[in-house]
């Protein structure tokens, strides 16, 4: 397991470009949508986690989720639930790591 393991992370600003990290492409598909494209496949389902960039300091409600995650690529959605109409999302920076075992 351990020499087939990958970690894939990056930066990605809120118009989507991947502004570090390496192994992946990003791609802004709506507002405050984004799909990460991984270089390299996962055997399986990887874990992915994303956190948002808020350089403001605002603790204010904020949220990312991932949703359609798949050996390939995983997709991202961040949203600020002080805009309104609150629940829809919005444009915002962040961070994301997957890791699994690379598909052989």
């Amino acid at each position: 397991m351990a020499g087939n393991h990958q970690h894939i992370a990056g930066y990605v600003s809120k118009d989507g470009t991947l502004i570090s990290g390496e192994g992946a492409s990003v791609e802004k598909v709506s507002k405050g949508e984004y799909k990460v494209t991984f270089d390299t496949a996962f055997a399986d389902l990887p874990a992915v986690v994303a956190t948002l960039h808020n350089a403001d300091k605002n603790l204010s409600v904020h949220a990312v989720i991932t949703y359609e995650i798949t050996t390939s690529y995983a997709c991202i959605m961040t949203g600020n639930a002080d805009s309104p109409p609150a629940g829809v999302p919005d444009d915002s920076s962040f961070s994301f790591i997957a890791f699994g075992d690379k598909a052989s």
